[in-house]
């Protein structure tokens, strides 16, 4: 008779701190708050200057703490995961917070997808110095089916950073890429992806996504260099395993640059008024990342519909006035 599974698995919910003190308590309570019967809560210290590993230790022996020197945030994942005793690994940033169904909605949602070969991912809602709005989440509800995820990961990260897969397949895998100090869950998703491994999304928000002006993924010319660099070296050590669209799409995208650049550059020539141009840098990106379908709108509406540009100047201001940086919609 065969060892069977416990039918409440264990889950390791695992997050990195970097000089975290004033948000690690957020996001410590919410994995510890899930409605998850088994759940186990590991946080890792990446060497961080300020109280953050007093604050995990107000926990005591709730949560299991991991310290050691900085080596940025994928080390700290790596380490937390090998000190992680769950079947399946969850991951949530020092800044952000799980919502108490979070692990049970993503657990289930893996099954209803057939388990195995699977990883999971999870919607959020904005959390911004002017609070939670409802109406608002982080990822775009447009996803892709699984027969197009290999193709579409190169073109975008459409996962977010509230990822859940079985223990098995983050080994296999290698986990995440110590060498990479940004986008390192980009690369994760990527590799999964193209290891055959099916994304499932969960469309309802499971967490609270911390947006604020000093956070990495604001820090936009870091960002795109290390895009094009982790791009060039995915097509190098994986040409021979590409399918002839990916080879196609790789070799198109590191010629012209980064989508993200040119969005860049339409934004900015939206804000000055120079709608014709901004027209042709959102259509131009549109066509590297065909995928996004808030950028479709864009490249299909500026320049082309009356008063289409007007009304995407006052989003974004709108938007840049909540969370203190230029809108990424």
């Amino acid at each position: 008779m065969g060892i069977q599974r416990p039918s409440r698995p264990r889950v390791s919910i695992v997050i990195p701190a970097y000089a975290a003190a004033a948000t690690l308590g957020g996001a410590v309570t919410g994995a510890l708050t899930q409605t998850h019967p088994d759940i186990e809560v590991v946080v890792v210290d990446d060497g961080s200057p300020d109280d953050t590993a007093a604050v995990a230790r107000a926990y005591g022996d709730r949560i299991r703490l991991v310290e050691k020197s900085n080596g940025g945030c994928a080390s700290a994942r790596n380490a937390g995961a090998a000190a992680a005793t769950g079947e399946f690994l969850a991951f949530c940033d020092s800044d952000d917070e799980l919502l108490p169904p979070a692990i049970e909605t993503m657990l289930a949602a893996y099954h209803a997808a057939g388990a195995g070969r699977r990883a999971v991912t999870g919607n959020a809602y904005p959390l911004t110095s002017e609070g939670i709005n409802p109406r608002r989440t982080t990822v775009m509800s447009e996803y892709p089916p699984a027969h197009r995820q290999r193709l579409e990961i190169l073109q975008r990260n459409f996962a977010s950073v509230f990822s859940f897969l079985p223990r098995s397949l983050f080994d296999e895998i290698g986990g995440f890429d110590d060498s990479l100090r940004v986008i390192e869950d980009w690369d994760l998703w990527m590799r999964l992806a193209h290891a055959d491994v099916e994304i499932v999304y969960v469309k309802q928000p499971v967490a609270l996504y911390r947006w604020s002006a000093g956070s990495m993924s604001s820090n936009s010319e870091r960002m795109i260099e290390a895009e094009n660099a982790l791009l060039a070296r995915f097509e190098e050590n994986h040409r021979d395993r590409l399918r002839p669209e990916e080879r196609e799409y790789l070799a198109r995208r590191l010629a012209a640059g980064s989508p993200w650049t040119l969005r860049g550059r339409a934004d900015a020539a939206l804000r000055t008024g120079n709608d014709a141009e901004a027209g042709r840098l959102y259509r131009s990106a549109s066509a590297l990342m065909p995928g996004d379908r808030r950028l479709r709108l864009r490249a299909a509406s500026v320049g082309r519909v009356p008063a289409a540009a007007r009304l995407w100047r006052s989003r974004d201001a709108k938007i840049q006035a909540t969370v203190g940086r230029k809108g990424d919609s």
